[in-house]
């Protein structure tokens, strides 16, 4: 199953990017590094989220602003959250929720399939799926599937990043409209308000500030083209 990749092959992650893989591996060092770090902060997120019920409420006021004088209709529950946790949920676009513990089950069921590997004993605080990953990360990165297992930690570390507010004190601008490899990099694009500009961390696209208000507008075109499928 492993492929065995040369130093002139590009990243699996975004092979359009101009980033090349490690030699041995199927992924840049940033993608791999990416990687790891979401496989630490999902394990770290979704035992707050599984500890604390209290985190699918809406927090107060986020849904009607105050002093309004029109209805608006609401959720009675995060639905971030309740896309994250549910099994039904399926993300049909780069960057759409997904229930996060059924992407972590299946990548592992995969590892632990191909190597032979059985699911530890995990210590207090810990989860089989994510030690699996963990373990096994520089062997998986080596894998045919490496940067699609990279995409689906990323994705899922940022959307439950969004759920535990850890993204406060930045603008959200939206989701990153450059294309890979026929698809849209879908990266959610955050930015402090006195930042001079912002890059991807997927894709490594550059806007500088005076270039933000194009960027919305391609985000703004972006959505609508997906909207519309």
């Amino acid at each position: 199953m492993t492929n065995r990749p040369d130093a002139t092959q590009p990243c699996a992650v975004h092979p359009h990017g101009g980033r090349r893989a490690l030699p041995g591996f199927r992924v840049c060092e940033p993608c791999m590094r990416e990687g790891r770090q979401a496989l630490d902060d999902i394990e770290r997120i979704a035992f707050t989220i599984w500890n604390d019920p209290d985190a699918l409420l809406p927090k107060r006021g986020s849904d009607v602003a105050r002093g309004s004088s029109s209805y608006k209709s609401a959720s009675p529950a995060n639905d971030l959250v309740l896309a994250l946790t549910d099994w039904r949920s399926i993300a049909e676009r780069r960057g759409d929720p997904d229930a996060f513990a059924d992407v972590v089950f299946f990548w592992s069921e995969r590892v632990c399939e191909l190597t032979g590997l059985y699911y530890p004993a995990p210590p207090p605080g810990k989860w089989p799926s994510i030690m699996v990953l963990g373990r096994m990360w520089h062997w998986v990165c080596k894998q045919d599937f490496a940067g699609l297992c990279v995409w689906d930690m990323t994705n899922t570390a940022n959307s439950l990043r969004e759920v535990a507010h850890e993204n406060r004190g930045k603008a959200k601008l939206g989701r990153c409209p450059v294309p890979l490899d026929g698809l849209r990099c879908g990266y959610l694009l955050l930015v402090r308000p006195d930042a001079d500009h912002v890059t991807c961390p997927r894709c490594t696209t550059r806007w500088a500030r005076d270039r933000w208000i194009d960027l919305s507008d391609w985000i703004a075109e972006a959505d609508g083209r997906e909207r519309r499928r």
